[in-house]
């Protein structure tokens, strides 16, 4: 259930908040959930300002202990992993300028350090991501009856299925990048086209 008075509180609170903290600070509401909302900064810096204990919040009661902490990128959590979750709790009656301060000396630093890795990471994992779709299906175009797969965007790895009229079964499975097939399985090979296979390998 949406406690109305607790996002009414946070959304009060952060408002005065990203007026103290000056030019190119916002409130967004969009995901409070009813306990919370975002504290948009300069360079897409993100902040989540929220009451963790706000279902206990009845009419008259003050707000207690505000959380705020970082709020990254969507694919975020999927893809980037040891993510430092920096943050800091600070008292909801105290006064938006000391919030604010807080922010500024305790928070914003490591928050900021963090959102490069992230925003460095996804990067690289996106452009792995295009470069191995593209290998994957440049192969797909040559193997008869391919399918392919691994279209997810937090999949590491992409592949590909081939069914021949002859009954032989391959599948192709490309490492992150697209730079190795990292594993192959053939079943139902003629002997002939293996002789071939080996050939190659033998190089």
């Amino acid at each position: 259930m949406t406690d109305n008075r607790s996002d009414s509180e946070i959304v009060k609170l952060a408002e005065a908040v990203a007026a103290e903290l000056g030019a190119g600070w916002s409130v967004d509401t969009t995901e409070s959930g009813g306990h919370g909302c975002h504290l948009d900064g300069p360079d897409d810096v993100r902040l989540w300002l929220h009451d963790p204990n706000s279902v206990y919040l009845y009419p008259g009661r003050k707000l207690g202990k505000v959380e705020i902490s970082g709020s990254y990128p969507q694919g975020t959590d999927r893809i980037v992993y040891g993510v430092q979750r920096h943050k800091i709790g600070v008292t909801g009656t105290r006064p938006a300028a000391a919030i604010a301060r807080d922010i500024t000396r305790k928070l914003l630093d490591d928050v900021t350090a963090e959102l490069v890795k992230i925003r460095t990471r996804l990067a690289e994992f996106y452009a792995d991501h295009t470069a191995r779709h593209a290998v994957r299906d440049e192969l797909a175009a040559t193997l008869p009856g391919a399918r392919v797969g691994g279209e997810n965007d937090s999949d590491t790895s992409s592949y590909i299925d081939s069914y021949r009229p002859d009954d032989s079964y391959s599948k192709w499975r490309l490492n992150s990048d697209g730079s190795q097939v990292s594993e192959l399985t053939i079943r139902s090979l003629p002997i002939d086209k293996a002789r071939r296979i080996a050939a190659i390998l033998a190089e």
